[in-house]
């Protein structure tokens, strides 16, 4: 059934889950075992094999592995993409549980940046200043690595960036970046732009992310990078005590942020260049921001100069392999993706604040779901369940279940719903029990919980197409 988790002894493509490890809102990750070795296996909520754009993903995805695995640099920080495929879950694997799947190596060890920001913001000696600065030097070499290929990850933050310690280097640590799966290729426009918004979080969403139609870029990581340095090396992120997204987006997109105050001692570097450039990198003008290289040479003391942007573009390649149900089978080459262009000019930009979701929000086709007199509005696929919708109404955290009663789907024909297994009460449209298939959504539809039989239909949300 669409959206129906796998379970431990299901086998996907011969890959034996063992356990889930998390479930966000556009996959659910596993730990499957496959010739004795352990992998990380992702079954995709969105997107689906229904898409118009689904093709181009999987083409998209190809070529940001081949440059992946044709960069020795890029690959030592990045974890290792095994396989993707689309094929059929169990229990029944219909064709109407067609799902994308993805296969990357299982690696533990590493120290979660995250939670070692927050342990030596309670307790300084939980890290050494030496230790901060060398963590910083990693991340911004090993960024410049991505973006030296035309990557752009769109995500960074520190619960996406692992520190595994090696003494065979000199820094003492290798990091390995994590939740790549939307990445985009700076050279090629991603096949969702303009059907889907790009990956981000709220509170750390560049101004890119924040402006109405924007693509994030190079720099957007640059913007990124330059929260995560204030950190590491000064008083903290300062944008951490915003109460609300609107507050961020107005304080980023006017640079309400003061420079940075460091920490510790830089010896033999110039601080007072270090932190003009920190601070430059919030600059919400994406040409005026240094590039990860730059401040990355300006911390380790180097006097080299490099132009903001510049990143030199590699020559289009063929990809080998694309996705079919099922099987691998040969393409063609990549066709050419419409290029993206460098900003070359700054009009403000918009200081609508970003919705409360991973993902930014798109020109068009949003849904509204209302609830007497109160609605939440949604513009890419999302799970439905009680923890959600509690905002509108107590009860429905009673009679939906809590975390997916159904999964509201964004599709080119509009907006399906695709209702769980096993939940206490059935999934309404009008009334009547959503079929197995899902059922599209039109206006004024009323989607609700109960039971069809009995005629019962609790807490109606009224559907209006934006």
């Amino acid at each position: 059934m669409p959206g129906a988790s796998l379970k431990p002894g299901d086998e996907i493509k011969g890959y034996a889950i063992q356990e889930r490890v998390n479930r966000g809102q556009k996959a659910i990750a596993y730990r499957a075992t496959k010739g004795g070795r352990s992998y990380f296996l992702k079954e995709y909520l969105s997107p689906t094999p229904l898409v118009s754009w689904f093709d181009g993903f999987t083409k998209y995805q190809s070529e940001f592995k081949r440059r992946i695995e044709a960069s020795p640099e890029a690959r030592s920080i990045c974890y290792d993409l095994i396989e993707f495929f689309v094929t059929t879950k169990p229990p029944r694997h219909s064709e109407a549980s067609t799902t994308y799947f993805q296969v990357y190596e299982w690696a533990e060890g590493g120290i979660d940046l995250a939670g070692q920001i927050a342990a030596f913001r309670k307790n300084a000696s939980a890290a050494t200043w030496e230790q901060r600065v060398t963590w910083a030097k990693v991340i911004l070499g090993s960024i410049h690595r991505l973006h030296a290929i035309n990557i752009v990850h769109c995500d960074l933050k520190p619960d996406n960036l692992l520190l595994f310690p090696d003494a065979s280097i000199k820094v003492g640590f290798r990091l390995k970046v994590i939740d790549m799966d939307f990445a985009i290729l700076s050279d090629q426009r991603a096949p969702w732009h303009g059907k889907e918004g790009y990956v981000g979080t709220p509170s750390w969403f560049s101004p890119e992310h924040i402006r109405s139609g924007g693509c994030p870029t190079t720099a957007s990581d640059g913007f990124t990078c330059g929260l995560i340095l204030y950190d590491l090396l000064a008083d903290k992120n300062p944008f951490r005590d915003c109460k609300d997204d609107k507050t961020y987006t107005t304080r980023v997109l006017a640079h309400d942020v003061r420079p940075p105050r460091l920490q510790g001692k830089l010896p033999g570097v110039d601080e007072k260049r270090v932190v003009n450039l920190i601070h430059q990198l919030l600059n919400p003008n994406p040409t005026l921001r240094p590039t990860v290289l730059e401040l990355n040479q300006a911390l380790i003391g180097s006097t080299a100069t490099v132009s903001f942007l510049a990143i030199t573009t590699p020559a289009p390649a063929a990809v080998s392999t694309r996705i079919v149900p099922r099987s691998l089978s040969p393409i063609p080459p990549l066709a050419p993706i419409e290029p993206l262009k460098t900003p070359t000019s700054f009009d403000g930009g918009s200081t609508t604040s970003p919705p409360p979701a991973r993902l930014t929000s798109i020109e068009s086709g949003r849904l509204r779901l209302t609830f007497k007199g109160r609605s939440v509005d949604f513009n890419i696929t999302t799970e439905l369940g009680g923890l959600l919708l509690r905002s509108l109404h107590p009860d429905f955290g009673k009679y939906w279940d809590s975390a997916k009663q159904a999964t509201l789907e964004r599709r080119d024909d509009g907006w399906w719903v695709i209702a769980s297994d096993g939940t206490k009460n059935e999934t309404l449209v009008n009334g009547k029990r959503v079929p197995a298939t899902g059922k599209r959504l039109s206006a004024d539809d009323q989607l609700a919980v109960g039971r069809e039989a009995s005629r019962i239909s609790m807490l109606p949300l009224v559907v209006t197409l934006l």
